[in-house]
């Protein structure tokens, strides 16, 4: 009975899903020897030094790159709320006042990134099951074990997405992989110890514990 249990519990924790905006690897920053970070994204902070504020909503984002713009406006037509215009110089302003990234698509596939035949325009953020990322982060598996390295997540606050990194955390540990995580600790402390029990290595505003 427990062992079945136990079966299901790690079944359960593979299909649990997350929001990320990406995973970077060979990294040497994050945490002892080379690793693999996972940004997840939400936080509930709003620095005005942040590096990645895309990462600061916890669902996926509409994101542009004007150097990728063929300035052929499909995506005006596209958009539902119109909320793109063309400016002076041909590329594309968004109304952020207009566009609702909740309403205008649920799961990151935005209709003006569909349209866009330069990929000028795309998301910030996909959700992903842990599975899905386990299978990323254990293809440097023997980099893991030359250098000592392993998983970090990152963000964003991966303390906003509690479940998800919970599963991954704990996923990632019964495959073997050292756990990592960077975190402004700004979390419930019934979260923070949570998670801090499947932490092999914490960073606390760039201090290590």
């Amino acid at each position: 009975h427990t062992a079945s249990k136990a079966m299901s519990e790690v079944r359960h924790m593979k299909d649990v899903q997350g929001c990320i905006f990406n995973i970077q690897f060979y990294s040497v920053h994050d945490g002892p020897g080379i690793r693999t970070v996972v940004f997840l994204k939400g936080c509930p902070l709003r620095c005005a030094w942040c590096s990645n504020p895309e990462s600061q909503n916890v669902f996926p984002e509409p994101g542009y790159n004007e150097s990728k713009c063929l300035h052929c406006h499909r995506c005006l037509a596209a958009c539902p709320a119109g909320a793109l215009s063309p400016a002076e110089d041909g590329s594309i302003i968004r109304d952020a006042h207009l566009c609702d990234p909740r309403k205008c698509s649920a799961d990151g596939n935005f209709p003006c990134a569909k349209a866009c035949p330069g990929k000028a325009m795309f998301s910030y953020g996909r959700f992903v099951r842990v599975e899905e990322v386990m299978q990323e982060v254990e293809k440097d598996g023997a980099i893991y074990s030359r250098s000592g390295g392993g998983i970090t997540l990152s963000g964003g606050e991966a303390l906003m997405q509690p479940e998800f990194s919970a599963a991954l955390l704990a996923t990632a540990r019964s495959r073997g992989v050292h756990t990592a995580m960077e975190t402004s600790a700004c979390a419930p402390e019934n979260v923070m110890r949570e998670i801090c029990s499947l932490l092999d290595y914490l960073i606390v505003d760039k201090l290590a514990f």
